[in-house]
Order: C-alpha cells, then sequence, then structure tokens
C-alpha cells in the first residue's frame, strides 16, 4: 500500500483526479490504522496511551469503512449515472468520511468509555464495545455489494448489446460472464466485503480466512489501482518518455555520454540515414563510367585539333612563302 501511495504522489497526472484522491485516502488511512495497530495495540503498560491508540484505532477504522463505500458510490455515478452530479466531488467524500465516524467515535469514547474499551487487556474496543464497529462494518458492507452487484450488471448488459461477429452467442454468454467474476473479484478487496466475515471470526476456519484476505487486502489493492490501472499506465509511459535520452558517466578521466538504449524513432532514422548514403553511392557509381567516357571522348578529339592546328599552321607557311616570290596565295 505503501507503493501504491508513493505512485500517486509521485506522478502529477494522477493528483488532480476525484477518483484517484479517493484512492489516496483509503490507502492512508488503512496504512494509519495498520501502524498503528501493529506498534500501539499492546500499549496497556501506559494507560493513557493505551486510550488514545484505542480510539484512534476504532476511529481509523471506521473512515476506512466509509472510503470504500465511497469507491463504491463513486463507481456508481461514473458508471450507472451519465448525468454528472454536483456532490460527486473530493470535498463531500472527504466531509463524510472524516466527520461521520466523530458522531460514533465522540459519544462512546467521552460518555461510556470503561464500558466500550477494554484496555486491561487489549487496547480496543470491548466486546460491547464491537458493536459499533460491526453494525456501521454490515450496513457500508451491504451497501457495497448491492452497487457491486449493480454495476456488473449494468457492464454486462452494455457488453452484450453491441453485435457479435465471428462468435456464438453461447461464446460471447460465456465471454461476458467470465468479465463480470472477474470484475467481481477485482473489486471485492476494494469495497471491502471481505469483512463481512469479520462477526464471524468465533470459527476458526472464517478467522484463517479472515486474517489471510484482510492481510492481502494491500496486495490486491496495489495489483487494481497500479498494474491494471490505465492511468497509471499512461502516466508511467508519458513520465518515460519525458526522460532525458543520453545521460552523462562522470569518471577519472572525465566526462563521456551514456549511450541510451536506442529507441524505434531512432533506429528508423539511422535505418533512412543509412538507405540514402547507399542511394549516393549507387548514383556515384553509375556516374563514373559516364565521365570515363567523356574523358575518352575527349582525348580522342584532341589529335583531331592537333591534326586541324597542324594543317592550319602549314598554310599559313605556304602562303608566307607564296607571297614572297609574288605569286598568288594558294588556296
Amino acid at each position: 500500500m505503501v507503493f501504491t501511495l508513493v505512485v500517486y504522489f509521485f506522478f502529477r497526472d494522477l493528483r488532480n483526479s476525484c477518483r484517484n484522491n479517493i484512492h489516496k485516502n483509503l490507502i492512508s488511512n488503512m496504512i494509519l490504522f495498520n501502524i498503528t495497530f501493529i506498534f500501539g495495540i499492546d500499549a496497556k503498560d501506559n494507560v493513557t496511551m493505551c486510550k488514545v491508540v484505542a480510539i484512534l484505532l476504532h476511529y481509523l477504522l471506521l473512515t476506512s469503512l466509509l472510503w470504500m463505500m465511497s469507491e463504491a458510490v463513486y463507481l456508481y455515478y461514473k458508471v450507472i449515472r451519465i448525468s454528472p452530479i454536483k456532490g460527486n466531488t473530493l470535498a463531500t467524500y472527504m466531509g463524510i468520511c472524516y466527520l461521520l465516524p466523530l458522531v460514533i467515535v465522540v459519544p462512546v469514547a467521552t460518555i461510556n468509555f470503561d464500558t466500550m474499551y477494554d484496555i486491561d487487556k487489549i487496547c480496543w474496543l470491548s466486546q460491547v464495545g464491537r458493536w459499533t464497529v460491526v453494525i456501521p462494518c454490515a450496513l457500508i458492507v451491504m451497501f457495497n455489494l448491492i452497487v457491486l452487484v449493480r454495476i456488473l450488471v449494468i457492464v454486462r448488459e452494455r457488453a452484450s448489446g453491441h453485435k457479435v461477429k465471428g462468435r456464438t452467442v453461447r461464446q460471447e454468454e460465456n465471454k461476458q460472464m467470465k468479465k463480470t467474476v472477474q470484475g467481481c473479484i477485482t473489486l471485492q478487496p476494494i469495497l471491502g466485503l471481505t469483512w463481512i466475515l469479520g462477526p464471524f471470526t468465533s470459527h476458526i476456519v472464517i478467522a484463517y480466512v479472515f486474517t489471510i484476505t484482510s492481510a492481502l487486502q494491500g496486495f490486491f489493492i496495489f495489483i487494481v489501482y497500479c498494474v491494471y490501472d490505465k492511468e497509471v499506465k499512461s502516466a508511467w509511459r508519458k513520465w518515460k518518455k519525458n526522460q532525458p535520452k543520453n545521460n552523462v558517466i562522470h569518471t577519472s578521466s572525465g566526462t563521456l555520454p551514456d549511450l541510451a538504449e536506442p529507441t524505434k524513432d531512432t533506429i528508423d532514422v539511422d535505418m533512412n540515414e543509412q538507405y540514402k548514403e547507399k542511394e549516393r553511392s549507387n548514383l556515384d557509381m553509375k556516374e563514373q563510367p559516364k565521365k570515363k567516357k567523356r574523358s575518352n571522348l575527349d582525348m580522342k578529339e584532341q589529335p583531331k585539333e592537333n591534326k586541324r592546328s597542324n594543317l592550319d599552321t602549314r598554310k599559313e607557311r605556304k602562303n608566307e612563302l607564296l607571297a614572297m616570290a609574288g605569286k598568288p596565295a594558294w588556296r
């Protein structure tokens, strides 16, 4: 759960969403409850500390349950209700989840503390006082279960309403049923449905099942909120894309550029450059025979020009001799 909370605080894109803020409040309250339980449940030697721990555990458990109910309410508004609701805001959820438990905890702690809390054995509620948790927990779990069933029915009806192409009706029904069961299993730990076993922990088998499922609740939340969450995946890809590709390695001899792992874009650019170089080389090779032919033609033309030049020289010399002898020039 700590890692999940760090992920939601680290990525900037996940900070302002109402849905993600509900996730963060639920995880934060569960972490605080577990830390207080581990380090303070046996602090019965210090009476004042034990009272504080018992009251704080009572309050944090109720707030965690209410945040689980908030998850169900938010899902209901997003899946079933098409039009937006004005009260579906983070301020409304925080007001209900943090103020409503005080209505139960404050009277129990101030009016009849010795009866409701058993600080002689453990810093927790007594057998009588535990009903102040069992009754709200049962109501919240039943509400979440009804909302979950309603959501899964709506999702299944919407999915089966699309046209089926290339599949039989039986195959499509099996596929939709499989998705429905998967959704039910993944949403159970988030909505706290395993807490329905809490009042029946007097039986050893139910006690083990309740303990195991409650201990794995944080792991399931991590799987649903981080591993399979589309917003987290999108934020991770965006953050990874914005990271610099070339880093600098500091060595004793100086700084050297660290060769980043080649991406698809850089590979395509390199291949295009290689292809252009190869084309230029082929063109140069094609031009070389033409240049050679032109050079050979020039070399062949030079003797002809030399012959014409020699003939012209001889004619001029002969005309000069004739002119000296007084004879007309020969043409």
